[in-house]
């Protein structure tokens, strides 16, 4: 019997600002576009992958007037994958209305190859933290609602369990996100935002996984396979564009 094994690109945290060569000492912000370029057309050409994810910070400055000009440049690049993808704002995106006014909107719930992706778009905290309101929380029983399969949460902002030390930024409801993750089946929960990334995390039946920053040396993403049980096949250590 054939397993359909899903392959899933993430990309996260290409900061681009085009009129600034570097931000924080370490993002390459200049080259945030061409980057994003590399990494897809690697994808394009030798992983093929099923599904690729953007999740947020993809702009440095998406609070000044620039920003909705350089969202445009990253959706030039964007758009040039040839799987589906799916793109969620991170806290330096500028306003979830400015990001998808560029941006193609995804559905809350979206369902691929017997998967079921929940994209989160949740307000920042002090700290550079997060927090998931109740409507948030709701998409995960919308998600189950007459669904067998696998369920991915999709985020900016890491959702960790206690213990992650490492990682100093979490939600604020944490707990109750993870009450939530174990009631409804979550297999998966992938963020980005911490730059340095982080091992893959297992707990309660689901896999914690913090992508590394694009924008920042060596140039990392991150390559997912699922089988339709829900499985982590294969988490490949971050690929280099």
């Amino acid at each position: 019997m054939q397993i359909n094994i899903m392959r899933i690109a993430i990309i996260t945290d290409t900061h681009y600002r085009p009129d600034m060569e570097s931000t924080c000492g370490v993002r390459q912000t200049a080259r945030g576009a061409q980057l994003l370029r590399q990494a897809i057309m690697r994808l394009n050409q030798n992983i093929k992958p099923d599904l690729t994810v953007l999740l947020g910070d993809l702009i440095d400055a998406g609070h000044l007037e620039q920003g909705e000009s350089d969202l445009r440049e990253i959706y030039a690049q964007a758009r040039l994958c040839q799987s589906p993808l799916l793109a969620i704002p991170g806290n330096h995106d500028g306003s979830p209305e400015q990001f998808y006014r560029v941006f193609p909107r995804p559905e809350p719930v979206f369902e691929l190859m017997g998967l079921r992706f929940v994209c989160n778009v949740d307000p920042e905290r002090p700290g550079y933290n997060a927090s998931r309101e109740p409507e948030g929380l709701a998409l995960l029983t919308q998600a189950r609602a007459g669904f067998e399969g696998p369920i991915v949460s999709l985020q900016h902002v890491p959702v960790l369990p206690p213990g992650t030390e490492k990682c100093p930024y979490n939600y604020d409801n944490a707990a109750e996100i993870l009450q939530a993750y174990a009631k409804h089946g979550v297999c998966a929960s992938i963020s980005g935002h911490y730059h340095a990334g982080l091992a893959p995390i297992s707990q309660g039946g689901c896999i914690f996984l913090t992508v590394p920053a694009l924008c920042e040396a060596p140039f990392r993403f991150m390559l997912l396979e699922i089988d339709p049980q829900g499985e982590l096949c294969s988490s490949l250590p971050a690929l280099e564009c």
